[in-house]
């Protein structure tokens, strides 16, 4: 049975509890449901050109599908109620005019799906009995701004894994949740948004796409296998801290060791953080941006040190990348770290000098958080061990003092912590950062003037302890000739990777052209046997 209002001038005014046991079809007629009335559709409901209007207070019940058509109206006070129950999934159009507040009421895993864009302006309420979702496919769900949701849950939320978004209108700071999740989780993330100022159209929108976001790190093994799209509109200077829950079924690796993380053209870890026993990872953004949970990257936009033992003229030496390429034997240019941090590498990429280990302090005296081996450049450069790459430190924490260790020279680090989140900058070797280096006090500077207002680290520390000397206890002379050098003053080795090669030449020898000796001596202790440098961390 179908009961069709059809003619232009007529008005059914609903003033008691009302029950449409069929489908109720509006042509042309207006329906208003008064102040405190109950409209009863157990069927469809249809307004295809007439006008449906819900007074405050009122109630309009429907099992089955709700279309309003655009060239019909819809006008639903912001205190009326929209109730969906029924045995049957069934789906809902507003031809683009707003509900005021929505209860989903229907039976357990029956679910309302949208056909077009949907705004609540008050409340969007799950019944806490049932499992119901709303889906909206490719449309657009709107809160109004002082709009909120109520009961949702893991069974109870809105199934935002399409190309449609949950938008909540902003006309102020403030936090909203948005309980969205996918076709089988829960998963959803609240907003906690700050701007100086809200235009008349201010609004965040997310989603979420139940995958491994498709630029996540490649040595990124810890991750969750789903991420959130978020999107601000007419704000100004806008920031949102969101907070993203996850579930057990979307953990890869070690959840200790994910942290929230947002994707532009490259990942930020601005205020990164999460709660894994919660099930949750949180994180800053302030544009447009994917946002999920990997492992955490302290990022350094740049860092620069040189050797003094390989620096000649402007640059250092890349002579011992002349050497083929391999196992640390001696004989090879080392393909995996020499210092123990396990990175390794199939090629080299152009003007390397040599391994550099950088170690991350989070407080002094030393906590050595985490420690990594890269590459440092004839300039200068230390980078990533593909040769151009920023550097990025996977699991270091947000802020640490930068430390330096090369195998065969002293140890330097920055007086003070840097924020690893915000692709931080730090150069050693320029005359008025050496204010910023550590100093221990010595009678000897942090770093060697190599001239020119160009600063290096002291070479010549052929045993690799924390001081460079030529008399005395473990002194670098000895370990020159009689370990490396096996006693022998007329022994050559050529064409090495060597502790001992202390000018980068390839070669270790106590005498002749080019020797070791005399570089420890003359050049590194300016000719002063009984001159000792310490190292300053």
């Amino acid at each position: 049975m179908k009961r069709k209002v059809n003619l232009l001038i007529f008005v059914i005014s609903i003033i008691s509890i009302g029950a449409l046991n069929a489908q109720l079809v509006n042509n042309g007629g207006t329906i208003i449901v008064k102040d405190g009335a109950t409209l009863h559709v157990d069927a469809d409901l249809t307004n295809t050109t007439g006008t449906l209007q819900l007074e405050a207070n009122s109630t309009l019940e429907v099992s089955g599908d709700f279309t309003s058509e655009v060239a019909a109206s819809f006008d639903a006070d912001a205190n009326s109620l929209v109730k969906f129950f029924g045995s049957t999934s069934k789906n809902i159009k507003s031809g683009g005019d707003d509900f005021g507040n929505v209860l989903m009421a229907k039976d357990d895993t029956k679910d309302m799906s949208l056909v077009d864009d949907m705004t609540v302006t008050t409340n969007l309420d799950f019944t806490p009995a049932n499992g119901n979702k709303l889906v909206i496919g490719a449309n657009d769900l709107t809160f109004g701004a002082i709009a909120d949701v109520t009961n949702n849950g893991t069974n109870r939320y809105i199934q935002a894994d399409g190309a449609g978004v949950v938008k909540k209108n902003y006309t102020a700071n403030g936090s909203f949740e948005f309980p969205i999740g996918d076709v089988t989780n829960y998963s959803p993330i609240t907003a906690n948004v700050t701007a100086t100022a809200f235009g008349g159209s201010a609004n965040l929108a997310v989603n979420v796409v139940d995958a491994v976001h498709p630029n996540k790190y490649t040595d990124a093994e810890s991750y969750i296998t789903r991420y959130w799209k978020a999107a601000g509109t007419d704000m100004n200077d806008w920031t949102a801290t969101l907070t993203g829950t996850y579930t057990d079924a979307d953990i890869v690796g070690t959840e200790a060791n994910i942290k929230g993380a947002n994707y532009i053209a490259d990942w930020s870890f601005a205020n990164a953080g999460a709660d894994n026993a919660l099930n949750i990872v949180t994180a800053d953004i302030s544009a447009n941006s994917d946002f999920t949970g990997m492992n955490y990257y302290g990022k350094m936009a740049s860092l620069k040190a040189f050797l003094q033992g390989a620096y000649s003229g402007s640059e250092m030496k890349t002579t011992l990348t002349t050497l083929p390429l391999g196992a640390n034997d001696g004989d090879h240019f080392p393909d995996t770290s020499p210092y123990g941090t396990g990175e390794t590498v199939a090629s080299l990429p152009a003007d390397v000098t040599d391994w550099i280990k950088i170690e991350m302090w989070d407080a002094v005296p030393a906590t050595v958080t985490k420690s990594y081996s890269k590459f440092v450049k004839k300039n200068g450069d230390i980078v990533e061990l593909d040769g151009t790459t920023p550097l990025k430190f996977k699991d270091a924490p947000s802020s640490s003092y930068i430390v330096l260790h090369h195998r065969n020279h002293l140890d330097i680090r920055t007086n003070a912590t840097h924020d690893l989140s915000t692709n931080a900058s730090f150069d050693f070797t320029t005359s008025a950062n050496q204010a910023n280096i550590y100093d221990e006090g010595w009678s000897n500077e942090p770093q060697k003037d190599l001239g020119s207002s160009i600063y290096g680290m002291w070479g010549g520390n052929a045993n690799g302890n924390t001081n460079v000397r030529w008399n005395g206890p473990a002194n670098d002379k000895g370990q020159l000739l009689n370990t490396i050098l096996s006693g022998n003053t007329s022994n050559v080795l050529t064409s090495v990777y060597s502790d001992g090669d202390l000018n980068f030449d390839k070669k270790v020898r106590w005498n002749g052209p080019g020797n070791d000796k005399g570089y420890l001596l003359n050049t590194v202790l300016s000719g002063n046997t009984s001159t000792i440098l310490k190292e300053h961390k």
